[in-house]
């Protein structure tokens, strides 16, 4: 039943509903497996309330003492109070597919450092993120060193030379105090842009650095796809007509969505879909129905590709906790923050 209306904005129902049907149902069924995938969540505590996985750069003691989980309203952090170390810990993910780093932080009242000033790099350190995503010919982890700074400008980038990490700064200043702030950086970009050359197929781990003297949170850690409008543009091409650019410009805020819920698996599914059903009208009932049987692939492909990704998230979840985990340290963690 067509209503009257044309094939093309039968076609365009289909792939509108195959894009929301997914997230009317519940939005963790796109944002967690499709495309997001938790590198910690701080919620399982070892040895004196420091994380389970985690290791100290130099000393178990001292970084049991500086590092501790807590929770608020149900979500774990870690929190790092006067820290001189840093703590790591070894996560497998693709940094291609998964580009986008994510996390929050969380600046205590200063005290110690109040009014004091700040002569060296370590002083100048509110909290810093390290995301490594190969090794060296030494097999030394290669890190970008994402630094919340005291007085440095947002956006400096200081070269770490050979031995040393390259330290981007994301946030400046001492404010706010008491307040999560989120960050999120696109770390495959920037480890290309820093070593003009692609990062290894899996990634090596993270670490965390609190300032000497302040007390910082750490709120759950995530890496995520990158998917731009491209279903956006699609749909508002299939509209097509006078509405083209209004129907595009649709188009693009519906691709948006996609994109913040980062789903590239769903997105691929679609296209696939989209493709396959046209074909297979344009085989059964001449390229009049093309428009229709793309409406349909897209539909059944969106609603494949989402349980599918369930399921390889799923499968790669029991792969990741069933690996033994690496006992030898890194000697990354011997060198400079």
């Amino acid at each position: 039943m067509s209503l009257g209306w044309p094939s093309s904005r039968v076609a365009v129902i289909w792939v509108v509903g195959a894009m929301l049907l997914p997230a009317l149902s519940g939005v963790s069924v796109i944002a967690q497996p499709a495309g997001r995938q938790v590198l910690e969540d701080f919620r399982v505590t070892g040895v004196d309330g420091f994380p389970q996985g985690w290791k100290a750069q130099r000393s178990e003691t001292r970084a049991r003492e500086s590092y501790r989980l807590h929770s608020e309203q149900e979500v774990g952090f870690l929190a790092a109070t006067r820290a001189d170390q840093r703590v790591y810990k070894r996560v497998a993910w693709d940094p291609q597919a998964f580009p986008i780093v994510t996390w929050r932080w969380r600046l205590k009242p200063i005290t110690a450092l109040a009014g004091k000033k700040r002569v060296s790099p370590e002083d100048d350190v509110v909290a810093a993120v390290f995301v490594s995503l190969d090794t060296d010919l030494l097999v030394i982890p290669v890190a970008t060193k994402y630094v919340w700074s005291f007085t440095k400008a947002r956006g400096t980038t200081t070269e770490g030379g050979f031995f040393g990490v390259t330290e981007i700064v994301v946030r400046t200043g001492e404010r706010p105090v008491g307040e999560w702030v989120e960050e999120r950086v696109n770390a495959y970009e920037d480890f290309k842009r820093i070593h003009q050359h692609d990062p290894a197929a899996q990634a090596w781990g993270i670490s965390l650095l609190g300032g000497p003297g302040v007390e910082v949170d750490f709120g759950p850690i995530a890496v995520s796809a990158l998917v731009m409008g491209t279903v956006g543009v699609l749909i508002g091409l299939l509209i097509g007509g006078g509405a083209l650019p209004i129907a595009t410009g649709l188009g693009l805020v519906l691709g948006t969505v996609v994109g913040i819920f980062q789903g590239r698996r769903f997105l691929i599914s679609i296209l696939v879909g989209a493709a396959l059903g046209g074909a297979l009208a344009w085989a059964l009932a001449g390229p009049e129905r093309i428009s229709i049987g793309a409406g349909a692939g897209a539909a059944m492909g969106g609603f494949l590709g989402v349980n599918i990704s369930m399921l390889l998230d799923m499968r790669a979840d029991r792969k990741r906790s069933a690996a033994p985990e690496n006992p030898r340290p890194s000697r990354q963690e011997d060198y400079g923050k």
